[in-house]
């Protein structure tokens, strides 16, 4: 039972499991910034890309 009290490897996992849960929940939401923020860059490179395609 001594034993079994001072055993900490299920903590360890625990933790870890903790703190991939932190950052990934940090990844997708940088992810999700970046994606909004580049929204309308990515809209000004299409209206360029069909202006330069239409000209004649």
């Amino acid at each position: 039972m001594r034993k079994l009290l001072r055993d900490q490897s299920g903590a360890t996992v625990i933790e870890y499991g903790l703190l991939l849960a932190v950052f990934s929940t940090f990844v997708i939401f940088g992810i999700k910034a970046v994606a909004t923020g580049s929204g309308g860059l990515w809209s000004l490179v299409e209206e360029k890309g069909v202006a330069a395609m239409t000209m004649h």
